[in-house]
């Protein structure tokens, strides 16, 4: 009968049932289900394997010891640019050095925000983020409609050697 032992209760009901639900994890993001989420999802979390992210210009020698986060740019004028479609979809993501080549890939938010426009970088990233807003618009909705959600990433992803 007290209030922590309901509580207690709750929280274990809570997670036994979140167990035996398991999260839909995609294989890959594409870009056309990126954007369908954006634009006619209901703004849920998405989880996607960590391994489908193509981090093949990322090095080991880019991080300094296990547990180092580092920014990564996918986009076209980035150094870690490999493919079109982790660009359009993740843009820039976090990584965290697991070891053994590996990295685990911080949750993003695929929402095309805009940032201040104090600097040449940030001028051109909000004109890039203002294009991709354009191209990801649903033409017959309004923008209000447009529905940012989390990207959650599972797994590692493997980066190049040395």
């Amino acid at each position: 009968g007290k209030f922590s032992n309901g509580a207690a209760f709750g929280a274990f009901r809570y997670m036994f049932n979140e167990a035996l639900h398991e999260r839909k994890v995609l294989d890959k993001l594409t870009f056309s289900k990126a954007k369908e989420l954006y634009t006619h999802g209901d703004g849920s979390d998405v989880f996607v394997k960590a391994s489908s992210v193509d981090l093949s210009k990322v090095k080991v020698s880019d991080f300094k010891y296990i547990g180092q986060e580092r920014s990564v740019q996918l986009f076209y004028h980035g150094a870690e640019y490999t493919n079109n479609n982790d660009a359009l979809v993740y843009g820039g993501i976090t990584l965290v050095y697991a070891g053994d080549n590996k990295v685990a890939i911080k949750p993003d938010t695929y929402n095309f925000e805009m940032h201040k426009w104090s600097s040449a970088g940030e001028s051109f990233r909000n004109i890039a983020t203002f294009g991709a807003r354009a191209v990801n618009y649903d033409w017959g909705s309004s923008f209000n409609t447009l529905k940012p959600f989390k990207i959650y990433f599972d797994g590692l992803a493997t980066i190049g050697g040395n």
